[in-house]
């Protein structure tokens, strides 16, 4: 799968082999073994370091189970402080199940019942327990649980702008109740906080406050569908390019400050090295792909939301009505945001959403070629859709290696249609 030189390598593929629970035994919960063990998401960068998150069974002796999720990493740079310690071949590893992640002390208070009644008693919410779901988690970096309440006795929870005490009150009956949490590194947390702050005024990211100084973070509730279910489904209306434009020029005006991200041809090199890694039998495509969608020319620096897709745009009746996972806006290219919406869609298209979804993804670039560079656009649109070829294999679908190769024949097509 990847080249034998790389220690890494040769590690996730016992991570990923007969030897997976051996390496992971370690992370059980006292008294119990791994019954069942099944890798959910591979993270791999090639020569420095792997992460793989399984679901697990975990049994005891009188037969009681109980599903979790846990995770093995191996990293170059050392490996996180206070886990349990395991070996695969000679590349020692960090376990852990995932509320003990050791870089991410929040997360167990975030899924602890008792936690998650005291929060939404604080929102106004009564009820008799609360309902707790792992959203989202990426090991070590962060984690997206949602809190609902179990028979509520209370009116139910929204966020709102201007509702004082960080913009919460109490929801009509009707309206869903949920309280979302986001587990970041306890020094990541303010930074992120910030960030919304800033873009609330702006933007319909959803309200943010500190919960805890463990990093959790309290996020409020957005209605809507995400724009990907919209074309799929065809409704709510997909809202026209001239709104998503007027979206991005709001992430202009709140004037983000930092670091501007690492470009479209790092972004290249690393999809292409990963891609190599792990279809080794697409080398010369790749390469082919690396020649022509390298050599990007900087566009202006603006802020941008950094992964503009739409899994992260809601959609109402009245049209926009949230922008998810802002975490990382700030400055960059307003050309990137755009080519991967439309590198998204586009293989979105070839796929489950169809014909509508293709015209869309039409009339968007064409809108899109008079507030851009047309040629960079198209450049960034391909270095999305290669990037999309590493998903199959993040996710450990099955047949990735095919859903791979398809994948990167869609980005072969894209070019050859850009270059006619």
């Amino acid at each position: 799968m990847a080249e034998r030189s790389d220690p890494y390598a040769g590690a996730m593929a016992l991570l990923l082999g007969a030897d997976a629970a051996r390496i992971v035994a370690p992370a059980a919960i006292a008294g119990s073994t791994i019954r069942s063990l099944s890798a959910r998401q591979v993270l791999f960068r090639p020569g420095s370091r792997v992460t793989v998150t399984y679901a697990a069974t975990l049994e005891w002796s009188d037969g009681r189970t109980v599903d979790e999720l846990v995770v093995a990493t191996a990293e170059r740079d050392g490996l996180p402080p206070g886990a349990p310690t395991s070996s695969a071949g000679e590349v020692p590893v960090a376990v852990w199940r995932a509320p003990r992640d050791p870089l991410l002390p929040g997360l167990e208070r975030a899924l602890d019942p008792g936690y998650a009644a005291r929060l939404l008693n604080d929102a106004g919410v009564r009820a008799r327990s609360a309902r707790i779901m792992l959203r989202a988690y990426r090991p070590g970096r962060r984690a997206v649980v949602e809190l609902s309440p179990v028979q509520p006795e209370a009116r139910k929870l929204v966020f709102t702008r201007g509702g004082g005490a960080g913009g919460l009150r109490a929801a009509p009956a009707q309206e869903a109740a949920a309280l979302y949490l986001k587990v970041l590194r306890p020094e990541r947390a303010p930074e992120v906080a910030a960030v919304h702050k800033a873009l609330l005024p702006h933007v319909p990211a959803p309200p943010c406050e500190l919960a805890d100084r463990s990093g959790i973070l309290r996020l409020g509730l957005l209605h809507g569908d995400s724009l990907g279910s919209c074309l799929r489904r065809g409704r709510p209306r997909a809202p026209a390019p001239d709104e998503l434009f007027e979206l991005l020029d709001r992430l202009v005006d709140a004037g983000l400050g930092g670091e501007s991200e690492s470009g479209s041809d790092a972004r290249l090199r690393n999809h292409v090295r990963l891609l190599r890694a792990i279809v080794p039998e697409e080398s010369e495509r790749l390469e082919r792909l690396s020649e022509a969608l390298g050599g990007a020319v900087q566009q202006p620096s603006v802020t941008i939301h950094g992964d503009f897709h739409e899994g992260n745009i809601l959609v109402g009746d009245h049209g926009i009505s949230g922008l998810l996972d802002v975490d990382d806006a700030g400055p960059g290219e307003r050309v990137e945001d755009l080519g991967t919406l439309i590198g998204r869609i586009w293989s979105l298209a070839h796929g489950r959403a169809g014909e509508a979804a293709l015209r869309y993804a039409q009339d968007l670039l064409r809108r899109s070629d008079a507030i851009v560079d047309p040629a960079e656009l198209r450049r960034r649109v391909g270095v999305a859709l290669v990037g999309r070829g590493t998903g199959p294999f993040r996710n450990q679908l099955e047949g990735w290696r095919k859903m791979t190769r398809g994948r990167l024949e869609l980005a072969e097509r894209w070019v050859s249609a850009s270059r006619t």
